[in-house]
């Protein structure tokens, strides 16, 4: 990463609703649930949501601790 390190820019990130747009456009399949809480019961709710429309839960945890590698390793193995 560091040969293009003259092409990376800073940003605020995106809102909750450009992502959501951008998921419903590019991911039709694909819910994205977050939230800047821990503990509020979202992978519980992801759980339920998934049973009862009889879909695969694919989880994936995003801490503050994550680094590069072992995030790009995670998303490298999951098959939808």
């Amino acid at each position: 990463m560091d040969q293009f390190s003259e092409n990376v820019h800073a940003t605020n990130g995106l809102r909750t609703v450009t992502m959501r747009a951008i998921y419903h456009e590019l991911c039709l399949k694909v819910t994205c649930v977050t939230s800047d809480l821990s503990g509020q019961g979202k992978t519980e709710w992801i759980k339920q949501e998934c049973y009862k429309i009889d879909r695969n839960l694919i989880t994936l945890l995003i801490s503050n601790g994550v680094s590069y590698n072992s995030l790009t390793r995670k998303l490298k193995n999951i098959h939808i």
